[in-house]
């Protein structure tokens, strides 16, 4: 993030704020493809490590005033931002393979299944916008209290969520 503040008079100070929040996570097929003897019920391999991706971004813009009035310092203020999401996961990406028991095992008789295009994806934005109002005031010596408040607006993508018929 960057802030960059600036005196506009001597009672008037402005700030502006640029920031990103950026965070990625992902994570591979297990090494053995999971497999199941259906006649002990006995699984080898796969486990929890899905196959998926996820990508967040976030940048934000924020303009800022604070006044100085005395024992009331006021700050008001705007920021935009827009929250970008972008999502996979494939489960049961590696397949999955099944036999009877061991001696089918042996002998290679067995299934093999994979689902494939069937990857639920989450991309989407969603912008929000906050507006914000904080007075610090100063009573006494050494009893400051500060009163606020911020009301945030979002948008929600409406429009790019889609039914699932099935």
């Amino acid at each position: 993030s960057v802030s960059v503040l600036s005196l506009v008079t001597r009672r008037i100070t402005q700030e502006l704020r640029v920031s990103a929040d950026v965070g990625e996570a992902s994570g591979g097929d297990p090494a053995l493809p999971p497999t199941l003897f259906a006649g002990s019920g006995f699984t080898v391999g796969g486990g929890s490590g899905q196959a998926f991706s996820d990508a967040r971004t976030t940048p934000r813009v924020s303009a800022l005033l604070h006044f100085d009035l005395g024992a009331h310092r006021l700050k008001t203020g705007l920021s935009l931002a827009s929250h970008r999401f972008d999502s996979k996961f494939v489960p049961g990406g590696a397949g999955s393979f099944r036999f009877g028991d061991e001696p089918d095992f042996s002998a290679g008789l067995g299934a093999w299944r994979r689902v494939e295009d069937a990857t639920p994806v989450g991309q989407f934005r969603m912008a929000e916008t906050s507006f914000f109002i904080q007075d610090r005031w100063q009573v006494a010596e050494g009893l400051t209290a500060t009163f606020g408040t911020r009301v945030d607006g979002m948008r929600i993508p409406t429009g790019d969520i889609e039914g699932n018929a099935a």
